[in-house]
C-alpha cells in the first residue's frame, strides 16, 4: 500500500523519506533512553527528586523552546536544513556522551539541554523538508515519517 503511494516518486525521494524516518526513529529512541537512565543517574550523582525533576524539565523546556525558532530558521534558510538535522542527532548523542563521561549535576544539566535541543530541532525541520518535497503526497510521507517515532 505505502509502496504503491510512493511508486511515482523517484529513487532519491524514496531514499529521503527512508532517511528522515530512520532519523526520526533515532531521535525517539534517544528520547526514550532518558527515563531509563534516570534511576542510575539519580543513584550515581546522589540526586534528590527535585534535582531529577530539574534535569527532566531542562530537557523538555529546551525541546519546546527551540522548535519555533529553528522551524523559522529552516524555513528562511532551506539550504541549512541538513545541518540542523545532523546537528539534532549530534546534539542528542553528545548529550548522552557527556552524561555518561562526567558524572556531575552541572554536566548532566548541560547534557539534558543538548538532548532537548536535538528533539526540538529535528521535528520542525524534517517536517518542512518532507512537506516541501512531496506536495502531492504530503499526508502520506508525513505519516510514514511519523511511524519512525
Amino acid at each position: 500500500m505505502i509502496a504503491a503511494r510512493l511508486r511515482g516518486a523517484d529513487r532519491e525521494h524514496v531514499r529521503l523519506v527512508a532517511l528522515l524516518t530512520s532519523g526520526h526513529a533515532v531521535i525517539h529512541w534517544y528520547q526514550q533512553l532518558y527515563p531509563l537512565i534516570i534511576p542510575t543517574l539519580k543513584s550515581a550523582l546522589a540526586l534528590d527528586d527535585v534535582q531529577v525533576g530539574f534535569l527532566s524539565s531542562a530537557r523538555q523546556v529546551t525541546g519546546g523552546s527551540v522548535g519555533l525558532p529553528l522551524g523559522m530558521l529552516t524555513d528562511r534558510h532551506p539550504r541549512r536544513r541538513a545541518v540542523v538535522l545532523a546537528g539534532s542527532i549530534l546534539a542528542m548523542g553528545v548529550g548522552y556522551l557527556v552524561m555518561g563521561i562526567w558524572p556531575a549535576l552541572a554536566f548532566a544539566t548541560v547534557a539534558s539541554l543538548l538532548i532537548g535541543l536535538g528533539t526540538g530541532g529535528w521535528h520542525p525541520t524534517s517536517n518542512a523538508v518532507l512537506a516541501g518535497r512531496f506536495e502531492r503526497l504530503r499526508g502520506t510521507v508525513l505519516s510514514i515519517h511519523g511511524t519512525g517515532a
